[in-house]
């Protein structure tokens, strides 16, 4: 069996948490159908993907969710899946996560083009925004209950779900199903020293 094919069977043990009471209606579908797209989009990335990316999957995808304290900063990467690619890792921005009350961590990417603000809870549940600009138009709160189109071009502001996973000290995710924009899978790759 080849690492990557190891790594294909080990997503059958990763899933989103079992409550997302948080999140809007309009996201709910792509919600509980997030394991069955990260499957499906991971299978195609490794029978079609560039070598390079499919290598920063697999270390993305290496580990098992731990008992969470992700405060402090990161480097962080975002690799696409599905959609106008099969799969593309982009370069590392950085990302700050800041606890705010217990159990509740904010998460922003605060370098690159594409940012994102939201919020962890205990558990892993991840809502929050993903924006083009310097600041997003509004916060995944405000975003209308059944509305999934972005917030004007300008400052274009998508809402984003997930759940986060923090394998070891220095190692976590932020897997996003059915993004709104461009791909069908995210998944964000938090790495520290």
């Amino acid at each position: 069996m080849t690492r990557f094919s190891l790594t294909l069977a080990a997503l059958v043990c990763v899933g989103a948490p079992a409550q997302a009471d948080d999140v809007r209606p309009a996201d709910i579908q792509r919600w509980e159908d997030g394991i069955f797209i990260l499957q499906r989009v991971v299978t195609d990335a490794l029978k079609g993907g560039d070598a390079a990316a499919i290598e920063v999957l697999v270390e993305a995808m290496r580990g098992t969710a731990a008992e969470l304290d992700p405060e402090g900063e990161w480097n962080c990467r975002t690799i696409k899946m599905g959609g106008v690619t099969v799969i593309t890792a982009y370069r590392n921005f950085k990302c700050t996560i800041t606890k705010t009350e217990e159990g509740v961590w904010s998460l922003e990417k605060t370098t690159g083009s594409q940012r994102a603000k939201g919020t962890i809870r205990t558990g892993g549940l991840y809502t929050g925004v993903g924006f083009v600009g310097d600041a997003p138009s509004r916060t995944y709160e405000e975003t209308p209950p059944d509305d999934n189109t972005p917030a004007g071009s300008a400052d274009q502001t998508v809402p984003v779900i997930g759940w986060f996973e923090q394998m070891d000290t220095n190692r976590a995710r932020l897997m996003q199903p059915d993004p709104v924009l461009e791909s069908e899978f995210d998944v964000l790759y938090l790495t520290r020293e």
